[in-house]
């Protein structure tokens, strides 16, 4: 769905270019060539391709397989999951998670239909980086994130498997996530300074190429 999306978007954009050249045409001359941009003006296509890709799977991931995030043990032929994230409240977390996605996603394929470092440009990657740290602090300082009965549910789990010896390599690692004690709200902070430091180094860089190498967008019309 999210693929026919993004595609019934290009088309649309496609479509309002050749209707505005259409409705724009006149005599030509030498003199309204438009400007070659400098190439260092010029947003790499396929950084933003890869990133609408990556958007679009990681949507899929969340929304469809959200158990994909855990710690997976046999137990006897019978496979066991512990998620990290508290899927009991999966419903609340979630629309903040692709909300956050969605704002970056327009963000991305604005990139990739404009095509150039601009002013628009550099204000769709601000709006869109502020809003999504703000959905992140929700996510991850606010809400019931991380599952709270991980630890509990580890411990339960060796405990029924301590009498295996078959299964010494899982109760080895059983021991190793129960020595590390996860903190999960150190285990957040750590992710939402990722998140902003990736989010701000994205922001300056755009900033600094639009207002250094940027072109008038009107100027590509």
């Amino acid at each position: 769905m999210l693929f026919g999306v993004v595609t019934l978007i290009f088309a649309i954009i496609d479509k309002q270019r050749i209707k505005i050249d259409l409705k724009n045409e006149k005599k030509w001359s030498v003199g309204e060539m438009t400007p070659i941009p400098d190439k260092k003006s010029v947003i790499n296509k396929s950084d933003c391709i890869i990133s609408i890709v990556f958007t679009i799977f990681m949507c899929i991931i969340l929304i469809f397989l959200p158990n994909f995030f855990s710690v997976w043990f046999d137990i006897e032929g019978e496979i066991i999951s512990v998620p990290f994230f508290n899927l009991d409240k999966w419903n609340i977390i979630l629309p903040f998670f692709i909300l956050s996605m969605i704002i970056g996603l327009a963000d991305e394929i604005l990139q990739l239909v404009i095509g150039i470092y601009c002013k628009a440009v550099m204000i769709s990657n601000i709006i869109a980086g502020i809003l999504q740290i703000v959905l992140m602090v929700i996510v991850l300082k606010i809400l019931p994130f991380w599952n709270p009965n991980f630890i509990s549910k580890i411990k339960e789990i060796k405990e029924i498997t301590k009498d295996m010896p078959e299964k010494g390599g899982a109760i080895s690692f059983m021991d190793f996530i129960l020595d590390i004690d996860i903190n999960f709200t150190l285990l957040s902070n750590i992710f939402l300074a990722g998140i902003i430091c990736i989010t701000v180094l994205e922001m300056i860089n755009i900033i600094y190429k639009s207002l250094k190498y940027g072109t008038d967008i009107k100027q590509q019309i």
